[in-house]
C-alpha cells in the first residue's frame, strides 16, 4: 500500500501531516490512514502544534465521488461515520492543528481546514468551497451523533 500521507516531527514541536496524493481526495482507506497519522502525531510527546498541508494545487479535493459511487450495501455509511469521526477528533485535538492551506480546499477537504484551530491560505491560490450545496447533497445529519 502507498501511502498518502507523510508525518514528519521538528524539533521545535511541531508536526506535521503532508497530504501527498494528488488532489488529496478522501476514500475509507485514506481516513483508516488518517487515523494511523494521528495517532503517530499524539504518540510523540514533544509534539507543541500540529500543521496539516497539501501539495501542488490541492490541499484536499474532498470526497472521491468516484469512489464512493461505487460503493455498495453499508460501505457509505461506515464511509461518511469515518470521515465525520476523523474530521471531530481534528476539531478537539489535544494540541492546537493549523491548516496551511496550499491549494483547492472543496467539501471535506474545506472540512478539514475549517475542523482546524487556524488556517493560513494565500488569497491568489485556489478556492475554498462546498460543491455539495449546489447540488443539495447533505452532510452533518451524523455528525452530532458521532461527536458524543
Amino acid at each position: 500500500m502507498v501511502d498518502t500521507l507523510q508525518v514528519s516531527f521538528e524539533e521545535d514541536g511541531f508536526a506535521t501531516i503532508q497530504m501527498m496524493n494528488g488532489e488529496n481526495r478522501f476514500q475509507l482507506s485514506i481516513i483508516d490512514e488518517w487515523n494511523r497519522a494521528l495517532d503517530k502525531v499524539l504518540e510523540n510527546k514533544n509534539t507543541k502544534g500540529l500543521l496539516i498541508k497539501g501539495m501542488g494545487r490541492f490541499f484536499s479535493n474532498g470526497i472521491d465521488l468516484n469512489w464512493l459511487g461505487e460503493q455498495e450495501g453499508d460501505s457509505r455509511r461506515k464511509f461518511m461515520d469515518g470521515l465525520h469521526r476523523m474530521l471531530v477528533r481534528v476539531l478537539v485535538f489535544p494540541v492546537p492543528t493549523a491548516a496551511l492551506i496550499n491549494g483547492h480546499a472543496f467539501g471535506a477537504g474545506a472540512f478539514l481546514a475549517l475542523a482546524c484551530d487556524f488556517r493560513l491560505m494565500r488569497p491568489d491560490r485556489g478556492w475554498l468551497c462546498w460543491p455539495e450545496t449546489a447540488i443539495g447533497m447533505r452532510f452533518g445529519d451524523n455528525l452530532l451523533k458521532v461527536a458524543k
